[in-house]
């Protein structure tokens, strides 16, 4: 199922009843296997026929959730839906209305994601130890959130290998990442090759700027790193020696994936948590970017 993980190999029986709805919503609303952004809710209406009236601006929100569902990044691709991504926002969205969730306000919690699991309604690939992972440092999703994190889970799967401790879970090496790389938009691929590590100076006026921490010059560099890095404020650290501080101030990286790689993996493996994370803040970045392309 596209909708949800397209790495089944068979159709439960709620599966098989959504299709069907699903082609009834194509036939009705579509125009030549497209669905138009103002035929949303004709579509969803069939699809979920529970579903409230939605307003323009609503299908406007959905009509980019089904966009990221499949391509994972918004930039202007298409002013349409294909069925594909409408068989994958519809999903999400039948699955809102079986707990009667509205999608604006609506938020789905751990617990109840791994419950629709065991009522199949879910497939069976989100285990437990997955929707951990999903969820971390997340107390709940919402619908855009939850159409993101299935497209990065999603993602993450097509480019993984099992983890050699724990089968339930899979690990990416920087060869994988790279291959993924090559699929990122033009913008994303940019900014990772081109990223620059902040020098010296920008890092203590950034400390200074933020942290207001402009005391004690011998540990002055190494402390505002820790405090920039881990967000911690006026951390008591030991005298740090000279020539330490001269090390780490001249200090170089080579931009490219590699340093992300770097900074995501832990024993040279991404696991999901980290690779979500890392897709979550690319996305945003993009959105918040006036040169994406």
């Amino acid at each position: 199922m596209q909708g949800l993980m397209d790495v089944q190999t068979a159709f439960t029986l709620y599966d098989y009843l959504f299709l069907r709805r699903v082609n009834n919503a194509l036939n009705n609303c579509g125009d030549n296997g497209i669905i138009q952004p103002q035929k949303i809710y004709c579509a969803l209406s069939i699809t979920s026929p529970r579903t409230r009236h939605i307003f323009s601006p609503e299908e406007r929100q959905i009509y980019l959730a089904a966009v990221i569902l499949v391509q994972g990044y918004y930039v202007g691709q298409t002013s349409y839906l294909t069925p594909i991504q409408l068989i994958g926002v519809a999903y999400i969205y039948n699955y809102f209305s079986d707990y009667e969730l509205p999608y604006n306000d609506g938020y789905v919690e751990k617990v109840d994601f791994i419950r629709s699991v065991q009522d199949g309604m879910l497939p069976s690939i989100y285990n437990p130890l997955v929707v951990d992972q999903i969820f971390e440092g997340m107390e709940a999703l919402d619908f855009f959130a939850l159409s993101q994190s299935v497209y990065g889970f999603r993602t993450y799967l097509a480019n993984s290998s099992p983890d050699a401790v724990n089968p339930q879970l899979k690990t990416m090496n920087l060869a994988q990442l790279t291959t993924l790389a090559a699929q990122f938009p033009k913008r994303l691929q940019s900014l990772i090759n081109n990223s620059d590590v902040p020098v010296q100076a920008n890092i203590e006026a950034a400390s200074t700027l933020y942290w207001q921490l402009n005391t004690n010059p011998d540990d002055l560099f190494l402390r505002n790193f820790n405090n920039l890095i881990f967000l911690q404020k006026k951390k008591k650290v030991h005298q740090v020696p000279q020539s330490t501080i001269l090390k780490a101030a001249s200090m170089t990286f080579t931009p490219g994936l590699p340093l992300f790689f770097g900074m995501m993996s832990v024993n040279g493996f991404v696991d999901l948590k980290t690779f979500l994370r890392f897709y979550r803040f690319s996305s945003m970045y993009l959105e918040f970017d006036p040169n994406t392309s």
